[in-house]
């Protein structure tokens, strides 16, 4: 959900959080390049979202052109919270003017 949001906004973003999702495979590689950055993150114990499929989508990004964060806390399929500092941190990386 969250890549097919930042491919159809009209313009490039400057970056994208994923957790325990994947990259739906109709999105091209033209397509991702509209996002400059991706926190991408599967928790170790995710059974929805494979550690196979996570690769195949940092591998998607990376030949892209995205600047990849890829992650793997010790979580199953949820946001811990060690994930949401590294969110905040990463959304200050993408807008430096902002505070989070």
């Amino acid at each position: 959900m969250a890549f097919r949001a930042a491919v159809n906004a009209g313009r490039r973003v400057a970056g994208v959080i994923s957790v325990g999702g994947d990259i739906p495979p109709e999105i091209t590689p033209d397509e991702l390049k509209r996002v400059s950055a991706a926190l991408l993150a599967r928790g170790m114990s995710d059974n929805l979202y494979t550690e196979e499929q996570f690769r195949a989508d940092e591998r998607r990004l990376r030949q892209s052109s995205v600047r990849v964060n890829a992650v793997v806390p010790e979580a199953g399929h949820e946001w811990p919270g060690d994930l949401i500092d590294g969110a905040a941190q990463f959304l200050q990386q993408c807008h430096p003017e902002s505070r989070v």
